[in-house]
Formats: C-alpha cells, structure tokens, sequence
C-alpha cells in the first residue's frame, strides 16, 4: 500500500518533511529558493534548486519541467548557451537577469523571477 509521501509534490531527503503539492511547497516560509542548475545535455533543461532552512538545511532538486505551466510567453528550441547572443546567465546559480538569447533556457529565466516573488506563509 502506498503512503501519503508517495503521492506527494516533493519530500525531503533529511528531515522526511512532505509538500502534497507545488503551491504549499512554494509557499512554506522554511523553503527558500536558491537558482537554476541547468542541464545542456539531452532534452532534460535541469533543476531549480532550493534550501530547506529553519529546518535541515537540505537542498532540494525539483525538475524545472514542473514549473513550465507558470510561463506562457514563446519557446525556442535551440540552446543558445555559449553562443554570441548568450550572457552566460546559465553558468551562474543566484544570477537573475533576464536573458536577451532566443534559447530553450530563457522561459525557464522567467520562472525564475516568478519562483523568487512567490508569497511566503508564516510558519
């Protein structure tokens, strides 16, 4: 039989602390997020990373693929990463900036800001 963490949006590793979906995942005032580590190989864009503070002070990995439905802008399909038109934004985990290049990676930049000003809950 399968338990409650089994059908959960994401579990800590450490401490077993269980989100049952994004939105209380995003809103908990002990999950604080931390950037992008993206993934150039594959089809696979990588991961946002976030910290478990106040609590074990884990970082936790979460697909960026669970978060496309927060973008509705275009999607290119060619990684511009490296090239003439690339910041290098990418390479850097807390860089922010908006990216100007028209790569797979630059809807996942606008998630970010989105990820940064989700509204905390008081715990």
């Amino acid at each position: 039989m399968k338990s409650a963490k089994d059908h959960c949006f994401k579990n800590c590793t450490t401490c077993g602390t269980s989100w049952p979906d994004r939105d209380s995942f995003l809103a908990d005032s002990r999950v604080e997020f931390l950037g992008y580590q993206p993934m150039f190989e594959g089809r696979h864009l990588g991961y946002f990373l976030f910290n478990h503070i106040m609590q074990c002070t884990t970082t936790l990995a979460v697909s960026v693929e669970e978060f496309r439905d927060l973008y509705d802008g275009p999607v290119w399909q060619e990684c511009r990463y490296g090239g003439p038109d690339c910041p290098g934004y990418c390479a850097h985990l807390g860089q922010d900036g908006r990216c100007p290049a028209q790569c797979v990676c630059t809807w996942v930049r606008e998630v970010m800001s989105i990820l940064r000003a989700w509204p905390k809950k008081i715990s």
